[in-house]
């Protein structure tokens, strides 16, 4: 892994960490992504996604919990802080715009816990592709998050 990344960033890529089967105690989760950002933030990397569509079920097998979801967010947070202060933690890449699991991270605490969010706007034919299009949450004001055509009637 370390060959990939020094390669990445050679190439002027930004390079982004995310883990994908749900740990057993977050204890240990924690422990991990603070190594993990302690070897490659000196190699230029900056932003760590905690996980990968935790609304999804595949990604979150034992059941899509934001509760869940948002203890996962607080141990890789707090050991992204730990490990690298000036670090982004990116929220793990919703699966589609999901506003009432995001609605549901904020209600569970998650909200201080992030400073970026990412969507996973995938599509099979045929089926509208959505926005997150409204503000959630009491600190949801940081997080609105649109793509494509305007969906704000003009504003920004």
């Amino acid at each position: 892994m370390d060959a990939a990344v020094r390669k990445a960033r050679a190439a002027g890529l930004e390079v982004s960490w995310n883990k994908m089967w749900q740990p057993i105690r977050m204890i240990d989760y924690g422990d991990f992504v603070e190594f993990v950002v302690r070897r490659y933030s000196p190699m230029g990397v900056n932003h760590y996604e905690i996980w990968n569509e935790p609304n999804h079920p595949y990604f979150w097998p034992s059941g899509v919990s934001a509760s869940s979801y948002t203890e996962m967010l607080r141990a890789g947070s707090v050991a992204v802080r730990a490990a690298n202060p000036s670090a982004t933690v990116v929220l793990g890449g919703l699966s589609k715009s999901d506003s009432a699991y995001m609605s549901a991270l904020y209600a569970a605490g998650a909200g201080p816990l992030f400073d970026a969010a990412a969507i996973h706007p995938l599509y099979r034919f045929g089926e509208p592709v959505g926005v997150l299009d409204r503000r959630v949450g009491a600190e949801g004001e940081r997080c609105v998050l649109r793509g494509g055509a305007r969906h704000d009637g003009g504003r920004r």
